[in-house]
Formats: C-alpha cells, structure tokens, sequence
C-alpha cells in the first residue's frame, strides 16, 4: 500500500496536471481553429479519465485497508489460540 501511496496516486496526479497544463496551452493557441475545439473536447476526455483513474485508486487503498486490518486481526485471534495451548503440548519451535 505503501508504493500506491507514495508513488502511484502522485505520480498518476502529476501525470494528469502536465498533459493539462500543456493541452490547454495548445487548445489556447489554435482556439480559432478546428483543432482547438478537438484538443479541448480531448481534454475535457481525458480529465474525466483522470478523475475516473483517481477515484479507481482511491477504492483499491480503501480495499487494501480493509484486507490488511482483516488479516491482521484473523492473525490475532489464530495467535492468541495457540497461546493458550499448555507449555507440555508446544513445539520447540515456539522458542524461536
């Protein structure tokens, strides 16, 4: 979690902030032509990806979350079993 964290939802963020800033810059300047209307339609598509894209991971972190606090509390409750097992029924292996 801790890579989606600190590099994809950034990274797919800066990624979606350099085709803006530089597609709007060209829709600007051909505003008055055929290709500026496209190159804005494009955009307007593509920031809808990029939302779509944003709130996909943002569901996966969420889910990833909840996966992890499931296990680890599956985990507790399976330790805290063999715990209560009696120190003549132990396996060595508990001394390591």
């Amino acid at each position: 979690m801790a890579a989606l964290e600190q590099h994809i939802e950034p990274d797919s963020q800066a990624a979606g902030r350099i085709v803006d800033d530089a597609t709007e810059a060209a829709a600007k300047g051909l505003r008055e032509w055929a290709t500026g209307a496209g190159l804005t339609a494009a955009l307007n598509g593509w920031r809808s990806s990029v939302k779509a894209l944003e709130a996909r991971l943002s569901a996966e972190k969420a889910a990833l979350a909840g996966t992890n606090r499931l296990f680890l509390g599956t985990d507790g409750r399976i330790g805290s079993q063999f715990s209560a097992v009696s120190p003549l029924q132990q396996s060595r292996l508990s001394e390591y």
